[in-house]
């Protein structure tokens, strides 16, 4: 530690402590405020501020070791308190109490930053390292219904990470060779915990954070970086000249938090305009977050099956049944009458049954939907109809199930592609009256050629499929955009748009 280091941490340790002596306690959380965690100078303390710099309270950590925090959609606080055999420290502001969580094989090296914590719905995701050689390693998601952990990406290590407002986790690989390899940022589905791509940043960064558009933000010196979902970067906003940036933060209401070497704490707008600034007391290092007031919880995850998986329109079937088989919760615990079918379908309370249709051994929840208020809702080709409802909890849950939707003697069918816009892959779905040569096409909004879909000599009549991949005729990854499809066959051309969104 330099000299001034060492006069400034001796400043802090005689000074610090008459500063907050009247503002310990514990005290509910203020949404718009920012948490601030020197994890250098003042390990062992929260600090809440302000959105103009007013301290309101500190929250002193048991153990002592902060590197990050995070509040969830329930208003708990978690703190990352580390690093080598970490706890998962977790703070009910309300009544001031403290909770703590570990891990098998949970662990960081010891420096700053190298720990990401973020949190969606009831879960609060953490990075994981190798640190004395033999550990597994990936990110880690607790469930703070029983906190329970569950690692993935086990063959990675990652120093940081961010709940995207898209719903998606985003990794950051931690820079471990010399020189450091370019920034990689993995992208894992924070339910199934897949993961999904991998995205190479066109500069190297540190602290990542995410839009609910997919747009990656993170600092380079005194500036961020913008970068989209292909990693490349489209615009540089200059923050600060007193000091290099340490942590970013963004809020629900679209305002970024940022914290820089020299203590300061700057607010701005998603355009990165500045709309405050303030400098915290250990004038250090600093991670930052905001309280989301505005942070609506994730809906709970289901799969749903639907059957028929065909509609005939020319049909006069009475309903259409769906098999709900939630993920994490029990099927008993949802409110049947707030079911609703593609936005607005009720289900009928008589039919409801609870098995297990796929014989998997999770019980999932059997609905009839009316066939006469939904078709007025569906469209040819495929319909991708999401199942919405409360549970008796006041949580939402969602899950999203697909039909195909016919109407024999019209001629031929309009292809459609479902999702639409998909992310990372649709299905391009068309039907062929006559048999014969059929090529499918996708083009650019310029009208380039972009891939050919499908190139088959002699396809027979009926229903099919191709799926679009979001990948261009060379292999590379499509940008986000709309495009455009064509179908030939011997019954004429369909053309048609999707879009891609990442």
């Amino acid at each position: 530690m330099s000299r001034d280091a060492k006069a400034l941490s001796l400043y802090l340790s005689l000074t610090i402590p008459l500063l907050l002596s009247s503002g310990a306690g514990s005290a509910p959380l203020t949404p718009g405020n920012v948490l601030v965690n020197d994890a250098f100078f003042l390990s062992d303390r929260v600090f809440e501020y302000s959105p103009a710099g007013d301290l309101v309270q500190e929250i002193v950590v048991p153990y002592g070791e902060a590197r990050g925090v995070v509040v969830d959609s329930a208003g708990l606080m978690h703190v990352w308190n580390g690093p080598f055999q970490p706890l998962l420290s977790t703070y009910e502001s309300t009544s001031g109490t403290w909770v703590h969580h570990s891990f098998p094989g949970w662990s960081s090296i010891n420096c700053l930053p190298c720990n990401g914590i973020d949190a969606l719905a009831r879960y609060v995701f953490v990075t994981d390292m190798t640190t004395f050689g033999g550990e597994a390693k990936g990110i880690i998601r607790f469930d703070t219904a029983d906190y329970s952990g569950q690692r993935s990406g086990g063959d990675q290590q990652y120093s940081d990470l961010s709940v995207g407002q898209d719903g998606l986790v985003y990794a950051r690989r931690a820079d471990l060779g010399d020189p450091p390899p370019p920034t990689v940022v993995d992208v894992y589905d924070p339910f199934t915990l897949v993961r999904l791509r991998s995205v190479t940043l066109g500069q190297r960064t540190l602290t990542i954070t995410v839009d609910a558009d997919g747009f990656i933000y993170g600092y380079r010196g005194g500036s961020v970086n913008q970068y989209d979902s292909s990693g490349n970067v489209i615009a540089t906003y200059p923050i600060t000249d007193q000091g290099a940036l340490y942590d970013i933060d963004l809020s629900r209401g679209g305002r970024f938090v940022l914290s820089a070497s020299n203590g300061e704490v700057i607010l701005t707008d998603r355009y990165f305009n500045r709309i405050g600034a303030f400098r915290i007391l250990s004038g250090s290092f600093a991670y930052v977050t905001t309280i989301d007031g505005n942070r609506a919880p994730i809906p709970k995850a289901a799969a749903v099956d639907l059957d028929p998986h065909v509609i005939n329109m020319k049909s006069h079937a009475p309903w259409v049944t769906a098999y709900v088989e939630p993920s994490g919760f029990d099927p008993v615990s949802i409110d049947i009458s707030t079911v609703r079918l593609a936005g607005s379908v009720q289900a009928a309370p008589k039919f409801v049954v609870v098995e297990d249709h796929n014989a998997n051994g999770i019980p999932d929840l059997m609905l009839k939907f009316s066939r006469a208020a939904l078709d007025p809702l569906l469209t040819p080709g495929m319909n991708s109809l999401e199942v919405t409802g409360s549970l008796v909890t006041g949580e939402s849950f969602a899950g999203i199930g697909e039909v195909r939707v016919i109407d024999p003697g019209g001629g031929y069918k309009v292809a459609s592609v479902a999702p639409n816009p998909f992310n990372p892959s649709g299905v391009l779905a068309f039907t062929t009256v006559k048999p014969g040569n059929v090529r499918v096409t996708m083009f650019d909004l310029q009208g380039r050629l972009v891939r050919t879909l499908m190139e088959a000599p002699l396809l027979p009549a009926g229903e099919h499929a191709v799926k679009i991949d979001g990948l261009g005729g060379r292999g590379e990854v499509l940008p986000s955009g709309v495009y455009f499809y064509q179908v030939n066959s011997a019954d004429g051309t369909a053309t048609g748009r999707f879009a891609i969104l990442r």
